[in-house]
């Protein structure tokens, strides 16, 4: 007896055979599957789903089917029928969806994709982002794969990088606070050039960093200095009292 996990690995169908599904077209117009049959199809009209039916049913009863709901629109050259914000909120841009090159449909008389099916496959193209293809979105604390929108890459940092980023805050209070201290000039030598503007910037020479740890760790070198400076500046007063004291008990 096999478990779920395995049907879906081995691509088996299971016992009970899923209704058939189709695609629709939303109010929003990003594209979706759903059940298809005429009373499910009947209510999707009235909330303002288009039926997409000339792609016909689908099958979705194995849990590769299920991981990969827009396989068989693809299969067919429905990507042009995705809008932008659908293909960029997916990642698409990004990573295309590779499509088997057998463009068998799955059903019960072919179940699965072998290895055969995958040689030569190739990447989904999508004719509405020709000549537009928008960057993705580094996240600022580690080099992982880039994120399809600002909201991914800030979600990611948010849950990931939690820490980090409570420290940049800490540290913008802190930059704030003595900003305020110095009477609103910033303790910085040279402003940072025109046109070459970071993330993060040093307030005490103007460097410009695309991340924070190298950011974090050439402000700690300035702080550094400073110290260092501020402890050679004591001694050098500790030894000028030192020989005053000395001259004054001489000359009694």
């Amino acid at each position: 007896m096999t478990t779920g996990l395995q049907d879906s690995a081995t691509g088996g169908v299971a016992k009970q055979r899923a209704s058939t599904y189709g695609y629709y077209r939303q109010e929003n117009g990003w594209i979706t599957i759903s059940a298809a049959t005429e009373l499910e199809e009947n209510a999707r009209r009235k909330r303002g789903w288009e039926p997409l039916t000339h792609y016909g049913r689908v099958e979705m009863a194995t849990g590769y089917a299920i991981n990969h709901p827009l396989e068989a629109l693809f299969m067919q050259g429905g990507a042009k029928e995705l809008c932008r914000e659908q293909i960029i909120q997916s990642g698409f841009h990004l990573t295309p969806p590779v499509v088997p090159a057998c463009r068998t449909l799955l059903s019960q008389y072919h179940k699965g994709h072998s290895e055969a099916c995958w040689v030569d496959a190739e990447p989904v193209t999508f004719p509405q982002l020709e000549g537009d293809v928008p960057a993705g979105f580094q996240c600022r604390f580690c080099d992982r794969d880039l994120h399809p929108t600002e909201q991914a890459r800030d979600q990611h940092e948010e849950v990931m990088h939690k820490e980090q980023r409570g420290e940049i805050r800490t540290g913008k209070v802190l930059a704030d606070s003595m900003v305020e201290g110095l009477g609103g000039k910033a303790p910085s030598a040279e402003p940072a050039l025109p046109g070459t503007q970071h993330p993060y910037a040093c307030g005490y020479c103007g460097a410009g960093f695309d991340k924070s740890g190298p950011f974090l760790k050439h402000v700690e070198g300035h702080n550094e200095e400073n110290a260092d400076a501020t402890k050679s500046s004591d001694e050098d007063v500790g030894s000028e009292n030192a020989g005053t004291e000395n001259g004054t008990e001489s000359e009694s």
